[in-house]
């Protein structure tokens, strides 16, 4: 994760690494025989949960030395004609994912 302030690791996760929690998921539910399950795991543990394990570490090391201070969040307003959709940014990839549907599927940004 690259980045030495929160602020930064934030911005590098949003413009791409979300990506490697996506297709881990992703990956994981392309398995569909046991044998085929445990070589998914197998990688995931070999090369996903060590990068995720840095990752993590590194953002607490970054937020020790530059605590997080979130501002109040605005009052959202539903409009008529539009959806409002909350997802909290614990995973951030799947919120990706959800909104590559709804555009694909022609909603408007």
């Amino acid at each position: 994760m690259g980045g030495a302030t929160p602020e930064d690791i934030a911005r590098h996760y949003a413009a791409g690494l979300w990506k490697v929690d996506d297709r881990c998921l992703g990956g994981l539910g392309t398995a569909n025989t046991a044998a085929d399950r445990a070589a998914v795991e197998a990688v995931v543990r070999t090369v996903y949960l060590p990068w995720l394990a840095a990752g993590a570490e590194h953002f607490q090391e970054a937020v020790r030395h530059q605590p997080l201070s979130y501002p109040p969040a605005e009052e959202a307003s539903a409009v008529p004609g539009h959806c409002l959709l909350f997802a909290d940014g614990l995973r951030f990839d799947v919120g990706q994912r959800v909104k590559g549907k709804l555009w694909s599927g022609g909603a408007a940004t």
